[in-house]
């Protein structure tokens, strides 16, 4: 069986195959957003979450250097290295 990380780093790669690239990105960005929900950190802030939440804020920010939002991509680089 396919775990769900598995599975959204396959559609995100499969977006970005397709040309989608702000679909893979809006994948990641929901998976960050559902991440804080399931916390209880809606207000706490991204800059919070625990070290495994570095992996999409890697991936969301290739996604959006790839459709050209650069200034997005910095940002998010630098919180999935921030952990």
């Amino acid at each position: 069986n396919i775990s769900e990380e598995d599975a959204g780093i396959a559609l995100s790669d499969l977006y970005v195959a397709l040309g989608q690239v702000s679909l893979a990105a809006s994948l990641w960005q929901e998976v960050i957003e559902e991440h804080e929900s399931a916390m209880g950190m809606e207000e706490v802030g991204i800059l919070d979450l625990p070290i495994d939440q570095s992996y999409p804020f890697y991936r969301l920010g290739v996604h959006q250097h790839a459709g050209g939002k650069y200034d997005d991509a910095v940002i998010s680089f630098q919180v999935g290295f921030s952990f």
